[in-house]
């Protein structure tokens, strides 16, 4: 975790705010809709399906108003004196059918009754399967499948599942399905059974009831008697068709009504279902899940499209912070990075007035003042050196030296004192160098000529105690280098290396060529000194005798080359010491350039 803290802390600023976006804005949203979807969608999935029974249950109060009406007329018929003495009559074939019909037709028993009862299909008064009496749709001879069980009941009622009645009537189609009320028609002055009675509807009648609510697309609606037979259907083909041994069917059938879910025909489906009392019969009504989840779709869609909007947003929100602080913010570390590099030509163009502005506004003025102050106080320091240095110079006049040195040299010569004239010619030759005609850069070559007067010079003083080896990259000679860089360093070594170590000793220079510049190397098997000691002082320009020879060298290379180049210093007690300077691989052309 504490890895985790500290990489995140690391991460670039971009990569913050990404993290941050997503961990404390996307992630969330998305968690939250979730549960507002889970939530939602079950509470819209419960209220459709309430919301969908009481629909259904709405049919219950149509199909149950048939049930009773046909239940009233059947007690009428029952307990009318007339129809009983009529009924009587057939039995003792007094009168026949023809005369039963006319007399209920004089006596206006029926008719009153079906005015406002269209839906009756069908009345019918019958002993075994002669009719006695019918009215409605006509059959030449009554059905008797259903009259042994009405007997067995004793007047009690007897709803018969859907059936086709072969009706004599003139239509094409002259069966139909229908559903009757059989019951045993009694005598009301004694114990015995007169007659059956039958009184039939269309099937139509009772689907039409519930025909106008059952418009989901896959869904089915259909009633069903307690042994499980279809007795209507929207569909035709399922009429008559024994259905008990579904478990849908089977859980339907064990409540009142309610509504569950389950799987029928590889489809999940919400079943809902009532019950009739006064028939046993089940309304039961299928729809697919996926139509009743239409309303949760179109909810979830809304949810989905509201959290494309916020993560839209979101990314805007990224691009305009990236456009109005990262971006800025990496520009200035940029800029920055630049000036650590000692670059203070600086490009920063920041228009906001945001703190981001204000704050880059005010760098670019710090770094100005800082090369403002750097050119006021730090390079007028150097031209104030080099004034002084040249103020030196054009004290001494050239041509004065040159000539005096020149008469000494001569007059050694006539003395026939040789030696001494030559140390003079290398001492003139050695202000010549260091003069230059003003200039601070020469070439390698000269520079070793200026070194070799030098070691000449100093042999007169220690003659053979000192051995010096000088290997040069002959390749080096026409580059450039700062002048007095070999001079100092070799007397370095003479001074504080080898002067007092008893029986002298060698000194190597090498110079060479390297991929990126060129090195020069100052090596003595001197006395040698304390590293850490001299390195510190160096680093910290002491003005120190011991190293200011060493200090000048690297500070000129520095602050004419940059930080790169310079000066290196390495010794060992008793050992020796070495010095290496590097400078860049220039040309007197690349040179003016610089």
């Amino acid at each position: 975790m504490k890895y985790l803290r500290q990489k995140f802390y690391d991460s670039s600023l971009s990569k913050k705010l990404f993290i941050c976006l997503t961990a404390f804005f996307i992630i969330p949203l998305l968690i939250v809709a979730f549960i507002i979807n889970n939530q939602v969608s079950q509470f819209m999935h419960t209220n459709v399906c309430k919301t969908n029974m009481e629909v259904l249950k709405q049919t219950k109060a149509g199909i149950e108003n048939i049930i009773n009406d046909m239940e009233y007329i059947s007690i009428t018929l029952l307990s009318d004196y007339d129809f009983q003495d009529i009924i009587n009559l057939n039995k003792t074939k007094s009168l026949n059918s023809i005369e039963i019909a006319k007399f209920i037709y004089n006596k206006n028993l029926i008719q009153p009754l079906m005015n406002s009862r269209r839906y009756i299909s069908s009345i019918c008064i019958s002993e075994n399967s002669e009719v006695i009496y019918q009215f409605g749709d006509q059959v030449t001879q009554e059905d008797t499948r259903f009259h042994e069980e009405a007997t067995r009941l004793k007047g009690g009622v007897l709803w018969t599942p859907v059936y086709k009645l072969p009706y004599a009537s003139i239509d094409n189609n002259s069966e139909k399905f229908v559903i009757s009320l059989v019951r045993a028609y009694n005598s009301l002055m004694a114990i015995k059974q007169l007659a059956t009675e039958r009184i039939s509807i269309d099937e139509k009648t009772i689907s039409n009831i519930y025909e106008g609510i059952n418009i989901a697309k896959g869904s089915e609606i259909f009633i069903v008697d307690k042994s499980g037979t279809v007795i209507s259907s929207q569909d035709k083909n399922l009429l008559m068709k024994k259905m008990g041994t579904q478990v849908y069917i089977k859980d339907s059938l064990r409540s009142n009504d309610g509504f569950f879910k389950t799987r029928i025909k590889n489809t999940e489906n919400i079943v809902f279902h009532y019950l009739i009392k006064e028939t046993g019969w089940q309304v039961i009504q299928t729809i697919p899940e996926s139509e009743m989840n239409k309303q949760i779709t179109i909810i979830n869609l809304i949810i989905i499209i509201c959290i494309a909007f916020c993560i839209l947003f979101g990314i805007f929100f990224s691009l305009i912070q990236n456009t109005s602080i990262l971006k800025p913010i990496k520009l200035l570390s940029k800029e920055m990075e630049r000036v650590k590099g000692g670059s203070f030509d600086i490009t920063l163009r920041i228009k906001n007035k945001d703190e981001i502005g204000n704050l880059s506004n005010s760098f670019s003025d710090m770094v100005r003042k800082i090369s403002e102050l750097i050119d006021s106080v730090y390079k007028s320091q150097i031209r104030e050196k080099e004034a002084e240095v040249i103020a030196f110079q054009s004290q001494i006049n050239p041509h004065f030296l040159y000539n005096t040195l020149d008469s000494i040299r001569w007059m050694a010569v006539k003395n026939k004192d040789y030696a001494v004239g030559e140390q003079i010619e290398a001492l003139s030759d050695i202000f010549r160098h260091v003069l230059n005609k003003g200039k601070d850069m020469t070439t390698i070559k000269e520079e070793l000529d200026h070194l070799n007067n030098y070691i000449f010079i100093q042999r007169s003083r220690y003659g053979d105690r000192i051995f010096v080896d000088i290997q040069v990259d002959e390749s080096l000679m026409e580059y450039i280098t700062p002048k007095l860089i070999l001079q100092p360093l070799v007397e370095n070594s003479f001074q504080h290396g080898l002067e007092c170590k008893v029986g002298g000793g060698k000194i190597q220079i090498q110079i060479e060529k390297l991929e990126n510049g060129i090195k020069y190397s100052v090596t003595d098997d001197g006395i040698g000194t304390d590293q850490d000691k001299i390195t510190k002082m160096i680093s910290s320009k002491t003005e120190s005798h011991n190293v200011f020879a060493l200090n000048n060298i690297n500070d000129r290379i520095q602050l004419k080359y940059g930080k790169e180049y310079g000066l290196k210093f390495s010794s060992q007690a008793g050992i020796g010491t070495t010095v290496e300077v590097i400078i860049p691989q220039l040309k007197a052309s690349e040179e003016a350039t610089l």
